[in-house]
């Protein structure tokens, strides 16, 4: 038999919400695949990790990866995700035709990539790594995405 338990109301105090464009995971044209990446850490900077998800224009899975990076805050995990995403991609030799596009829950980092001389100067070293890899690029773009929407 299932129970259901009823908790006690808990009144929220009186704020207004902030609002959000909703969108959802974008179908992609044949010829395109999608990286998801994040990071995250324990604490602020704290143990901390990066991952990914590369999917074709159907949502199959091509690669998926996640490894510790150490101590590291949320703008440097981001931006080694990114960085990340360029070098897996460029490695997969059957890719090279297609067209990359990445997604991340950072403004700043999607700013950064898109414009690297607005990079600071403590996370440059990896912008300029990420500027060599998009050279040997055919194709790409990167875009941001609500957190909660990329986990698609």
């Amino acid at each position: 038999m299932d129970s259901l338990q009823c908790l006690p109301v808990i009144k929220a105090p009186n704020k207004t919400p902030k609002r959000r464009a909703i969108s959802s995971w974008t179908i992609l044209a044949a010829g395109e695949v999608k990286f998801n990446v994040d990071g995250a850490s324990l604490g602020k900077p704290g143990q901390a990790g990066i991952g990914g998800v590369l999917r074709d224009h159907q949502g199959n899975v091509i690669i998926r990866f996640s490894r510790s990076v150490g101590v590291a805050d949320s703008n440097l995990l981001e931006l080694m995700a990114v960085k990340e995403a360029f070098i897996l991609f460029l490695s997969c030799s059957r890719l090279h035709s297609y067209i990359l596009n990445i997604e991340s829950d950072s403004r700043h980092v999607v700013c950064w990539v898109l414009k690297p001389h607005t990079t600071p100067w403590r996370v440059r070293h990896i912008n300029s790594h990420i500027e060599n890899l998009k050279q040997q690029m055919k194709d790409w773009r990167i875009g941001h995405i609500f957190s909660e929407l990329n986990c698609r």
